[in-house]
Formats: structure tokens, C-alpha cells, sequence
């Protein structure tokens, strides 16, 4: 991904694998897999020769403390 501003780097930390997936490298696999618990599967890849994973996401995990959030409206309908 390239961001305006900054300078790209040759390997990145996520990279978009296909229209609706994420590649994470072996490194990474191990922080995922502590976070998100078993609401995804790491499908192993090769990347130029290099371990990767795809995640697939197999269910939800509620980011979001409903107490601690302060919802703004706009036509009846949350907004942001």
C-alpha cells in the first residue's frame, strides 16, 4: 500500500492477498493468533519462497465497548 507522504517500503507488514483477504507474514502470525483467538484460521502460503498465512476469518470478536462509546446520529441512523 502505498500512502502519499510516505516512503514505500519493498515488503509490507499486511498485504492484501486476492479481492477480500489478508496475508500476514510468520512473524505476525503468532500476535494475530493471541488477539483474535479462534475467530480465524492461518492458511499457510508461500510468498517467494517466504512463510506466510492467510486469514480467514470465521466469526466476529466485539471490538467495541458499547459503555464507553458515544454514538453520533445523523437522520436517525448511527453515523459514526
Amino acid at each position: 500500500m502505498i500512502v502519499e507522504g510516505e516512503t514505500p517500503t519493498n515488503k509490507p507488514d499486511i498485504a492484501a492477498w486476492g479481492t477480500m483477504s489478508l496475508a500476514i507474514p510468520i512473524a505476525l502470525q503468532k500476535v494475530f493468533e493471541l488477539t483474535l483467538k479462534d475467530c480465524c484460521e492461518f492458511l499457510p502460503l508461500s510468498l517467494n519462497g517466504e512463510s506466510w498465512f492467510a486469514l480467514n476469518i470465521l466469526g466476529q470478536q466485539v471490538a467495541i465497548n458499547e459503555e464507553h462509546t458515544e454514538l453520533n446520529f445523523k437522520n436517525g441512523r448511527v453515523n459514526r
